[in-house]
Parts: structure tokens; C-alpha cells; sequence
């Protein structure tokens, strides 16, 4: 009778701890993953993302066994907290990389490095065109195309811009004449129309109105392009000039 009893009490000690056992199991066989709120998918490190953004990025944790704790190596860089037990929101404070640990109560962990930075938009010029009417020459056509030629980037050279604000209003201009691995030129961006960029370098001002014009019918899969109206540059030399208008064709990368 009493080996019976121990033998119960054993049993149901190895029970016990069996359950414990495979509920400790249980907790580390889902991984611990950072999503994206907004889309839902897995965010993957590293990740990019922009500087400013005065709202912050907002994520969520799934996997592993709550509660969870972060670190954050580099506070400097970004504000980050935890809150709603698995919710998390990211706020940058400057241009930079940050290291976040997401560990859980069982020591599963996650890591995303985290890389700041300024927004950027990219042209490559893929095609020029000019429109230049009225009564004058075709010396005098040629003559204008070549003084319009030497200020524009040929083919396989372009724009970068690089937005200092979260609007993309204003920034830095980087103007390569004729390829991206050349020494560009710099200047001031000012972008507070989103169809208007107004570009300052070389102690020169001019305006390049984004659209869609086509006027060759040439190109069929290139949409986008810079127009610059610079009749008044040529009409005090050309009086009996009309129109001058550029067409730089762009891909943007």
C-alpha cells in the first residue's frame, strides 16, 4: 500500500513536470518578430528609414512568451518605447544607425538595426528635347540649342535630391552634367510645389516644372520629365525669337 502511494506520488510528480516542461517548450518554439503596424509585415534588419518624422514609426511584437523589454544602444539617435505590452514606437531625433533588442521573459531575442536618414529623390536624364519657334535662322536654332545644351546634364547624368524637411520642401541639390560618379554640382533645392523644383547653384535660379509632355511622341514608356521655359534668356539677342523650352526626359532611380 505505501509503495503504491509512492508510486502515485511519483507519477504524478513526472506528470507535473512534464507539463512544465512542455510548456516551457511551447513558449520558445515561436520565434520573437517585430512587425510593421501599418502593413503588417515582418520588418527585416536592417531597415531604412527617414529623418525627420516627427510622428515616429510604429511596430508590434509577436512571438516568444510576454512580457517583452527592449534596449536601445544608441538613444541619442532615436527615442524608443515600449508600451501596450507589445506595441512599439520609434522617434527619430537625427541622422544615424540604432540597434534595438527585443527580448522576451525567456531570453528569446530579436535584433533590427535601424538606419536614419535624409529622403532622397533620384532623375537620370534619359532624352532632351527642345522646342524653339519664331522667325529665326536654323544658325541661329543651332546656336541656341548649344548655349541651352552646356547648362542642362546630358543623357546618363541627372539630379539628386536630398529633403531636409518631413514636408520634402527644401533641401540639397546635386546636379551631375553627364554621369553619377562625376563630381557634381551643388546647390539649394526648393520644392514648395510638388510639380516645381527650384533649384539655386552657381549663383543661378531656375525653375523645372515636372509633367508629362511628350511633344516627339518618341517616347512611350518615359512619363515624367523637366520642363524650363528660358525664352527670356535668348530674346534680347533673338528679338524675333518666341518660344525656347526644354524637355529633359527622366527615370527616376
Amino acid at each position: 500500500m505505501k509503495l503504491k502511494k509512492i508510486l502515485g506520488i511519483s507519477l504524478v510528480c513526472f506528470c507535473f513536470l512534464n507539463i512544465i516542461s512542455c510548456s516551457q517548450e511551447n513558449k520558445t518554439t515561436e520565434a520573437v518578430v517585430i512587425h510593421d503596424q501599418i502593413t503588417g509585415d515582418i520588418v527585416k534588419s536592417p531597415l531604412t528609414l527617414s529623418y525627420p518624422h516627427a510622428a515616429g514609426y510604429n511596430f508590434y511584437i509577436t512571438g516568444g512568451s510576454g512580457p517583452y523589454n527592449i534596449n536601445n544602444e544608441n538613444p541619442e539617435v532615436a527615442r524608443i518605447e515600449l508600451y501596450n505590452e507589445n506595441y512599439i514606437k520609434v522617434i527619430p531625433t537625427q541622422t544615424g544607425n540604432v540597434k534595438l533588442y527585443v527580448t522576451d521573459e525567456l531570453k528569446n531575442s530579436v535584433i533590427c538595426d535601424m538606419h536614419f536618414a535624409y529622403s532622397e529623390l533620384k532623375y537620370t536624364v534619359c532624352y532632351l528635347y527642345y522646342e524653339i519657334t519664331g522667325d529665326i535662322t536654323d544658325k541661329q536654332k543651332q546656336e541656341i540649342i548649344s548655349k541651352v545644351v552646356s547648362n542642362l546634364p546630358q543623357e546618363g547624368g541627372g539630379y539628386k535630391f536630398v529633403y531636409l524637411d518631413e514636408e520634402r520642401t527644401s533641401g540639397n541639390a546635386f546636379i551631375y552634367k553627364t554621369e553619377f560618379n562625376k563630381v557634381p554640382i551643388e546647390g539649394i533645392l526648393k520644392n514648395e510645389d510638388p510639380d516645381s523644383f527650384v533649384i539655386t547653384a552657381d549663383n543661378e535660379t531656375r525653375t523645372f516644372h515636372l509633367g508629362t509632355w511628350d511633344p516627339t511622341r518618341m517616347i512611350n514608356n518615359q512619363p515624367e520629365a523637366f520642363m524650363e521655359d528660358v525664352t527670356s534668356d535668348f530674346k534680347p539677342d533673338y528679338p524675333k525669337l518666341e518660344v525656347v523650352r526644354t524637355y529633359q526626359y527622366l527615370k527616376e532611380q
